[in-house]
């Protein structure tokens, strides 16, 4: 199997990289820059020189998306999955009254979390191996408009970015019904994103989101929302 996974130098991507290597899948690493030393993912390559392949994927920025889609096209790669991982909190904002807000950092968060999957999917979607093939969106229990966690209820940027999100997904998935794609909230982990008091391991989250990956857990794929372990979420 072929993954193509966003934002792996660190936290729940890098996780989900390690799991699916072990598991025996190629990954496709992808990093904002090919210039920055990424050592953990560095390390893990050398661990699995033939199955991790770090490729430049700035989901900010088209042109590189579109350069390594062309890249990889040469290469006559084919994937079986995307997974749009990468993302940004700006948890300092996450008390501030709507009066305070700074909306530099609201278009910021949704160029990454929203416009990212986005610019990711209109460039490699060419890429995905035909009828079955995957689209996971990393997602967030945030973005849910009915319950949404206490936590993130002042959280204006980061939840609507991941409704918006889940929205996408759904159109994805009814106007791409050859594909199967769905969001996945991964649990409140313990990474630089989700903070120290965060009680789940982003090797735990990822080992459980590549059961649904791989199918190990299994789940209807007529709903586009879940969380990682296959549970239908209200949004």
């Amino acid at each position: 199997m072929n993954i193509l996974i966003t934002g792996t130098n660190r936290g729940l991507g890098f996780s989900m990289t390690k799991a699916a290597v072990k598991r025996g899948y190629t990954v496709f690493a992808g990093v904002r820059s090919l210039e920055t030393e990424h050592q953990m993912l560095q390390e893990l390559q050398k661990e699995y020189p033939e199955q991790i392949k770090i490729v430049p994927l700035d989901v900010s920025n088209e042109n590189s998306l579109k350069e390594t889609s062309n890249h990889l096209k040469e290469e006559n790669v084919k994937l079986d999955v995307i997974v749009n991982n990468a993302g940004i909190l700006f948890t300092e904002s996450r008390a501030t009254s709507v009066t305070d807000l700074d909306l530099e950092e609201g278009f910021k968060t949704f160029d990454i979390n929203t416009f990212g999957p986005i610019r990711m999917v209109k460039h490699f979607m060419s890429l995905l191996n035909g009828e079955g093939s995957k689209i996971i969106n990393i997602s967030s229990d945030a973005g849910r408009i009915e319950d949404t966690p206490w936590l993130f209820g002042s959280d204006y940027f980061y939840g609507m970015s991941k409704t918006a999100v889940n929205m996408f997904t759904e159109k994805l998935r009814r106007s791409e019904p050859q594909f199967k794609v769905v969001g996945i909230h991964p649990g409140w982990c313990h990474t630089d994103m989700g903070g120290k008091e965060a009680p789940l391991s982003p090797d735990s989250s990822a080992e459980a989101m590549l059961n649904i990956i791989d199918e190990t857990t299994k789940i209807g794929w007529d709903y586009c929302f879940v969380d990682y372990e296959g549970n239908k979420l209200h949004f």
